[in-house]
């Protein structure tokens, strides 16, 4: 087990903190770890993203993102896979699965 995991927090929305849902988990998970948790302000532009998973590159760490803007995300997910770095994309599956509930195209 890794004893202190990198996180490096990534947001498009104010006030949607990414570490609300890893900390209880890895509470749960890994309660000896001691994370480290790197957090940003919201991003808006391409090149914020890139930032991020650079310095998450950079150090070892994983990105954990809650990006609602479909391009942002698409972004993250693609430079997260392009670069090597780990990822774990909060809102992704919750956006797919809500637009299949509610029978709605997602927006572009």
């Amino acid at each position: 087990m890794i004893e202190e995991p990198i996180f490096h927090l990534l947001t498009d929305v104010p006030h949607l903190d990414p570490a609300m849902l890893l900390e209880p988990v890895l509470m749960q998970i890994a309660s000896r770890a001691q994370p480290r948790l790197y957090r940003y302000p919201p991003a808006q532009f391409d090149a914020h993203i890139q930032r991020v998973l650079v310095a998450a590159q950079a150090d070892g760490g994983i990105v954990v993102h809650a990006l609602v803007d479909e391009r942002l995300r698409s972004l993250a997910n693609e430079l997260s896979h392009t670069m090597d770095v780990p990822s774990i994309d909060l809102v992704g599956p919750m956006v797919a699965r809500l637009t299949e509930l509610l029978d709605l195209e997602q927006a572009a």
